[in-house]
């Protein structure tokens, strides 16, 4: 990572299918849900200490 950045805070990814989304990220590649927000769309996923 270049000198301007010590870490990337966070990343948006718009996806078709939240449910399945994720599904995938906490089964296949083992992360947890930090939150969920079913009526808005949206969910924080939990990647080592950063959401």
């Amino acid at each position: 990572m270049s000198a301007l950045f010590k870490r990337i805070d966070t990343v948006f990814l718009e996806v078709t299918d939240m449910e399945k989304s994720i599904k995938w990220y906490t089964e296949v590649l083992g992360f947890s849900v930090r939150w969920h927000d079913e009526e808005n769309g949206y969910a924080a996923i939990e990647m080592g200490k950063h959401p």
